[in-house]
């Protein structure tokens, strides 16, 4: 950790202390209250949000917020955000911040929806939430005024959910996906790259993702390995366009960089991008320079995918 040099301008991360347990009832309960700063927060850049409720894979309720500009183009593609926090955090604020800010700044809808987490539920059921609900958006499209196509945005063990879903809308046929942007993906439960060796007390601990991995899968690998932890799915092709960013100090670096060489030799219109001096969890300094430059860039290559 001595020789990591954040990007100018940037405080670093506050460092986890190594006495914390991931699964405590202080830890929940910090989840809980951001949690509940979300419910509480109000719109924001000029936009509007409701929450409605989608059919799921079994027929169950799955909460989704929409956060859309006050006047919305009709017939515009959408943004279905899946939410990270170690496969356990619920919707948080800078969550329903960061969805207004795509909403104003790029003028499309954005869906948040609310998956149950693996305080509660183990796999599959997460990864069956995400499904069922971009499922339910596609089918209610003209209710909801958006176009045929989506955009998945989604962050760490979020990115996880959204492959996960990808490759299972991929196997459907005639998927709603047509782009993918997957920041700092958390995608091998079995933490087998070297970055998790090189960064182990970085933002985010080697051992919270060995913990998050364990507690997801509850303590075992499930025989569909490829659908829990799809850095291991047997076959990528014919996955939408994708855009990876990794954080150069993050235990979860090599995740991004096996998937970009995964897509790449199957084919698949892959980016990858990292950013320099960054590390996990860096949009926390959004009134930084060096974040609202990342943030742009991120908003860059979500319009152009919406456009095509």
């Amino acid at each position: 950790m001595d020789s990591i040099q954040y990007a100018s301008g940037l405080s670093g991360p506050q460092p986890m202390p190594e006495t914390v347990r991931y699964d405590s009832a202080a830890f929940r309960l910090a989840y809980k209250m951001m949690h509940l700063a979300a419910r509480l927060s109000r719109p924001e850049h000029g936009t509007k949000r409701r929450r409605i409720k989608l059919r799921g894979e079994r027929g169950e309720s799955i909460p989704c917020y929409v956060v859309e500009p006050e006047k919305a183009q009709e017939g515009k593609n959408c943004i279905v955000y899946i939410h990270g926090g170690a496969f356990v955090a619920e919707l948080s604020k800078f969550n329903l911040q960061l969805a207004s800010t795509f909403a104003s700044e790029l003028g499309c809808k954005v869906f948040l929806p609310e998956y149950r987490t693996a305080f509660r539920v183990k796999y599959p059921v997460p990864v069956d939430d995400c499904m069922g609900a971009i499922r339910a958006i596609r089918e209610r499209r003209a209710e909801f005024g958006i176009g045929e196509r989506m955009a998945l945005y989604a962050e760490s063990s979020g990115a996880c959910l959204a492959l996960a879903s990808a490759l299972r809308a991929r196997e459907e046929g005639n998927s709603p996906i047509s782009y993918q942007m997957l920041i700092a993906p958390c995608l091998d439960c079995r933490t087998s790259g070297e970055s998790y060796r090189q960064f182990p007390r970085a933002a985010i601990p080697t051992s919270m993702i060995q913990w998050a991995w364990s507690n997801y899968l509850d303590g075992k690998e499930p025989e569909n390995l490829g659908d829990a932890s799809p850095l291991y799915a047997d076959d990528f092709h014919s996955l939408p366009k994708t855009y990876i960013e990794a954080e150069e100090f993050d235990c979860l670096l090599d995740d991004a960089k096996m998937l970009y060489q995964k897509l790449c030799e199957a084919g698949v219109d892959a980016e990858y991008h990292l950013a320099p001096g960054s590390y996990h969890g860096v949009e926390a300094e959004i009134n930084t320079e060096y974040v609202k430059k990342l943030m742009a860039k991120r908003r860059a290559a979500l319009a152009k995918a919406l456009a095509e």
